[in-house]
């Protein structure tokens, strides 16, 4: 992490990242200011605190992300991408190294392989992306070392967690570790309570399970969905959109919709086949190891989890970002399966197998292992060059003069400008989290810029500066968005544009 996000040398410390990661700044700055758990917390900063309230995220990593900021005096940028970030890829690479031990490798040549592993997901090739039905399949596949690890890194976490509770066989303590996760970060919710009952009934009715079993599952369950359900009541923000027949007719019940659902679940898994198949292919030399180690209950736990994230993704698409239902929750359980059969069939290799078996499997296990690493460094090295779209100059300027942009300051686009994403995530001055500590703008242009992405104007009508217009609005004070762009600026004190 510290490879890619320092800049020895440059004009700032440290490479602008992917614009995800300054949202995710924002929020963790929020939390301390206005202490509510909100994807627009920051814009909070002008609300009156009756219009304040709760709205579902990944609170995890940022809750741990502002503590750090406070605790090391970081701004929280830095605190996330060089204190969190690594410090869940250490706690998961700590739960490998206790399967390596068992491979009785030299403790540094065990470390070495620990971290190879962090790496294994499915292998995309580049020529995939001519072929129309696996051309996305990029997105279906992801591991702790690579760019999206930012906001899934605790998925990991959790992950090594059960596993290690599955091989001790504790499975009750293996399923209410996983469950809790989806307390850790709500994408995870759909696909792990879901997993969870489906994976219980099949387990009792395989005999497994007896019904107390079944039962004490339930009632984990039942507590977790009622107390989600009464906090949201309670406090979660009630957005503008609702579920209507309509949406439902169209999304589900319209017989092409149907087919078109059907046809994405199955084409789902294939794709996922096509991912993991070479990784697989490796693992048939040693089906008879594999018979003994595999466990059935982690396996059912970790299939029945796939299934359900792979359902809610296929009901609530093309909905933006409900990809993560599965991917994120899917991919963490599944690496880190494939990891540790890869290292109990390493440890047993050179008995199992003839010597020129062996040579062969080292060459196909360290060429997959390859394209895995160099998959991850070019994502990461793409993640952070979001400084070349400003010269070199201009950000040693900025640098110099930080002491006069410290504060609160706002950002101007021109009329009709087209936002590739949504204000909320990435505005003008983004780079002034990686200059100093409660540095950074708000947009002033939520109602006069378009939207790329349809999905993301919603977002905007919970910004500072929406929600001021509004207020003149119903105070009969607006005159223009021009004029409104002034009075924030003077009725706040914004320090810069």
């Amino acid at each position: 992490e510290a490879y890619f996000f320092f800049w020895p040398g440059g004009p700032m410390k440290y490479h602008i990242p992917w614009n995800d990661n300054i949202h995710y700044a924002r929020v963790i700055e929020g939390l301390f200011m206005n202490g509510h758990e909100s994807r627009y917390n920051l814009e909070y900063y002008f609300f009156p605190e009756k219009d304040k309230a709760i709205t579902f995220y990944h609170y995890y990593e940022l809750w741990l992300s502002a503590i750090f900021c406070e605790f090391f005096q970081e701004s929280a940028l830095i605190a996330l991408l060089a204190i969190s970030t690594p410090l869940f890829s250490i706690v998961v690479l700590a739960g490998i190294m206790g399967y390596v031990e068992k491979t009785n490798l030299p403790i540094i040549l065990g470390l070495v392989v620990a971290f190879a592993l962090l790496f294994v997901q499915g292998i995309f090739l580049e020529i995939y992306r001519d072929l129309g039905f696996l051309a996305y399949t990029e997105d279906l596949h992801s591991n702790l070392m690579s760019a999206i690890a930012k906001r899934n890194a605790p998925y990991y976490v959790f992950a090594i967690g059960f596993w290690l509770l599955i091989d001790k066989r504790l499975f009750k303590d293996a399923s209410v570790l996983i469950l809790s996760l989806s307390l850790a970060t709500i994408t995870a919710l759909p696909s792990v309570v879901s997993g969870i009952i489906l994976s219980s009934i099949i387990l009792w009715r395989i005999g497994i399970y007896k019904r107390n079993d079944l039962i004490d599952f339930s009632l984990y369950v039942g507590v977790l969905i009622f107390s989600i359900l009464v906090f949201n009541y309670l406090y979660v923000l009630k957005t503008t959109n609702e579920i209507s027949i309509s949406f439902l007719y169209e999304r589900l019940l319209r017989f092409e919709a149907i087919r078109t659902k059907i046809n994405l679940f199955i084409g789902l898994f294939i794709q996922m086949a096509v991912l993991y198949l070479p990784w697989f292919a490796v693992l048939i030399f040693f089906l008879n190891e594999l018979r003994k180690n595999i466990i059935l209950n982690g396996f059912i736990l970790l299939l029945s989890i796939s299934f359900s994230g792979a359902f809610f993704w296929t009901i609530l698409s093309p909905e933006i970002n409900v990809f993560q239902f599965f991917v994120h929750t899917t991919s963490s359980l599944l690496n880190l399966f494939l990891i540790i059969q890869l290292i109990q069939c390493l440890a047993n290799y050179r008995h199992s197998l003839r010597k020129t078996t062996q040579m062969i499997l080292l060459l196909v296990f360290c060429t997959l292992l390859f394209l895995n690493v160099e998959r991850a460094y070019r994502t990461q090295r793409y993640i952070y060059t979001f400084d070349t779209e400003f010269s070199n100059e201009y950000l040693d300027n900025i640098t110099k003069k930080y002491n006069h942009l410290q504060g609160i300051g706002a950002s101007l686009l021109p009329d009709g400008f087209i936002h590739p994403t949504t204000p909320l995530s990435t505005q003008l001055g983004d780079y002034l989290f990686l200059i100093a500590k409660r540095t950074y703008t708000f947009c002033l242009n939520t109602l006069n810029v378009k939207m790329a992405l349809e999905q993301t104007k919603e977002h905007t009508k919970l910004m500072a500066f929406t929600q001021f217009v509004n207020r003149q609005k119903a105070e009969g004070t607006f005159q223009s968005i021009a004029q409104s762009q002034a009075d924030f600026i003077r009725k706040h004190r914004i320090r810069y544009l």
